[in-house]
C-alpha cells in the first residue's frame, strides 16, 4: 500500500481508501463502508454476498473514478475520486469542474428508478397506458406469465435490460388486449 503523504502519491488510492475517506462526509456517497456501492446511483453489484474481504469487495465491480482527470490537475487524494459501477462511470460528466462531478453524483436517479423509468418507457412505447386499469394482480399474474410461456418470450442474447423490459411489455399488451377483448358484451354472447 502506498503511505506517502497524498500530495506526493504516484499511484491512486485502492477503492476502499476512497470509501473510506467519503465515509462521514458526504452520507450521499457512503453511509456504511461495509457496504459496497455505486455512489452515484447506490447499485450493489453482488447477489447474495461478496468476495472475501472489505477491501476486495469495494474493488471487485466497481471502478475509481477521477473528480478532476490527472490531465486537468487532477490529484491521487481520495478527495479527487468518486467509486462508480461501469454504467454510471460511462455516464459521468468529464470535466474540470468539481462541483459539477459532485452535484451530478449527488442528483443522479438510483439504479431502482432506472428501472421504473425503463418501464415507464416500454408502457409509453407499446401504447398500453389504456389497458394498465385492466390488470388485476392477484387475478392476472399467473395468467400473464402462462400467456408469456405460450408465446415462447425469449431474447436476443446481446439485448439490454431496456430491449427485455420491452419485449415483454409488448406481449403483456397483447395479454391485456386480449382481456379487454373478453370482457366486450359481444364477445360474451358469442360463448
Amino acid at each position: 500500500m502506498n503511505r506517502k503523504p497524498y500530495h506526493l502519491r504516484i499511484s491512486p488510492p485502492s477503492a476502499y481508501e476512497i470509501a473510506l475517506h467519503w465515509e462521514g462526509l458526504e452520507p450521499r456517497f457512503v453511509t456504511d463502508v461495509r457496504s459496497p456501492h455505486c455512489f452515484a446511483c447506490n447499485f450493489y453489484p453482488f447477489g447474495d454476498g461478496y468476495p472475501r474481504g472489505l477491501e476486495a469487495a469495494w474493488r471487485k465491480r466497481l471502478q475509481r473514478c477521477h473528480i478532476i482527470a490527472r490531465s486537468a490537475g487532477g490529484s491521487y487524494h481520495p478527495e479527487n475520486f468518486l467509486i462508480l459501477c461501469t454504467e454510471c462511470h460511462h455516464e459521468a460528466p468529464m470535466t474540470s469542474d468539481r462541483e459539477i462531478m459532485l452535484r451530478w453524483a449527488r442528483e443522479h436517479i438510483s439504479h431502482v428508478g432506472k428501472y421504473f423509468l425503463e418501464i415507464k418507457q416500454a408502457i409509453d412505447d407499446a401504447k398500453m397506458e389504456h389497458l394498465l386499469h385492466l390488470w388485476r394482480q392477484d387475478e392476472d399474474d399467473e395468467a400473464a406469465d402462462r400467456f408469456l410461456r405460450e408465446h415462447h418470450l425469449d431474447f436476443h442474447p446481446h439485448a439490454t435490460r431496456a430491449q427485455r423490459i420491452r419485449a415483454i411489455t409488448l406481449v403483456y399488451r397483447e395479454f391485456l388486449e386480449l382481456k379487454q377483448f373478453e370482457r366486450e358484451p359481444l364477445f360474451r354472447e358469442l360463448r
